[in-house]
C-alpha cells in the first residue's frame, strides 16, 4: 500500500471513526452532540502529531497533513452515513444510492452539507484549518499531488 494511501485512510478514520464509534456504542447518547465534536478535532490532531513525530520522512514523502486532509473530506460522505446508520438512518437500504454517494464524495459542499446536518461542520472546520496550517508551517516542502513526477512522465522527462 502506498504511502500516500496510508496517510489519506488514517486522516478519514481518525477524524471520522471516533464519531462512529460513539453512535455505535450509544444511542441514548444522541442529546450528547457535543461529544463528537471534541472528539473529531482531538482525534485527527493527535492522529497527525504523532505520525509526524514517529516517521522517519524523507523530502520525495508525501505531506502527511495533505494526504490526511483529502481522507478527511473525501471519505467523509461514506463515515457520515455509516454513523447515521447507527442512529436509525436507512444507509443499508440505499441500493443504487451507492453510486450518488460515490459522485457526491468528490463534491467539497456536499462534504459541507453533510457535515451541516450531522452537527459536525464545526469539528470539520477545526480539522481542516489544523491540517492547513500543519502542512504550512512543517510540510511545506513535501508534496500533497506528484504533480512534478506525473508532468515529467508526461513530457517525456526521464529525471
Amino acid at each position: 500500500m502506498k504511502l500516500w494511501f496510508k496517510y489519506f485512510l488514517l486522516g478519514g478514520l481518525s477524524c471520522w471513526g471516533p464519531e462512529i464509534i460513539v453512535a455505535a456504542i450509544g444511542a441514548a447518547m444522541h442529546r450528547l452532540w457535543e461529544l463528537p465534536n471534541l472528539i473529531l478535532p482531538l482525534s485527527a490532531c493527535i492522529a497527525y502529531l504523532l505520525l509526524l513525530r514517529s516517521e522517519r520522512r524523507l523530502q520525495s514523502d508525501p505531506s502527511i497533513a495533505g494526504c490526511m486532509l483529502l481522507g478527511v473530506w473525501v471519505l467523509a460522505p461514506t463515515l457520515i452515513l455509516i454513523e447515521s446508520t447507527f442512529r436509525g438512518g436507512e444507509f443499508r437500504s440505499a441500493g443504487n444510492d451507492f453510486w450518488y454517494l460515490l459522485l457526491f464524495s468528490f463534491m467539497p459542499l456536499y462534504v459541507f452539507d453533510m457535515a451541516t446536518y450531522d452537527l459536525s461542520l464545526g469539528a470539520l472546520l477545526v480539522v481542516t484549518v489544523f491540517l492547513v496550517l500543519g502542512h504550512w508551517r512543517r510540510e511545506r516542502n513535501h508534496w500533497v499531488f506528484p504533480l512534478k513526477r506525473y508532468t515529467n512522465m508526461v513530457l517525456g522527462d526521464k529525471s
